[in-house]
């Protein structure tokens, strides 16, 4: 009889701690962004100007919009919150040649063609089109 007390004692006491660890999911995405030019020419790097309109990286769920970080050596690193985002921008490129660039992304510039973000770390590859 008072091994069933022990236990009954040892489950509940179980029970009480395990409530106090709660799991929470991760909130955020760690996205690596690359770029791909249509010749195939590597970015040295490059800056998108938040200044510009069309310029966006725009969480559709929340209506977050995130500053583009800086490219260097043809990819950029951005934590975002996870969710369905649009991603447009033009920008001047430095390439490996050292040649600038006037150079637009505009592949995920509407809700059609949105890109999800759901999992703790993603790579994106932004095609970038040549402007001059």
């Amino acid at each position: 009889m008072r091994k069933q007390y022990i236990l009954y004692y040892l489950v509940a006491a179980l029970s009480v701690l395990s409530c106090g660890t709660k799991v929470e999911p991760e909130l955020f995405c760690e996205l690596t962004l690359s770029l791909a030019t249509e010749d195939g020419a590597r970015v040295a790097s490059m800056t998108v100007s938040s200044s510009l309109e069309g310029n966006q990286c725009r969480n559709l769920n929340t209506g977050m919009n995130y500053t583009y970080p800086v490219f260097e050596d043809n990819e950029a690193l951005l934590r975002v919150q996870k969710g369905v985002y649009l991603l447009s921008f033009d920008a001047v490129a430095t390439l490996e040649d050292g040649s600038t660039r006037s150079v637009r992304h505009y592949g995920h510039a509407d809700p059609q063609n949105a890109v999800n973000l759901l999992s703790g770390r993603e790579t994106l590859t932004l095609e970038l089109v040549y402007l001059d």
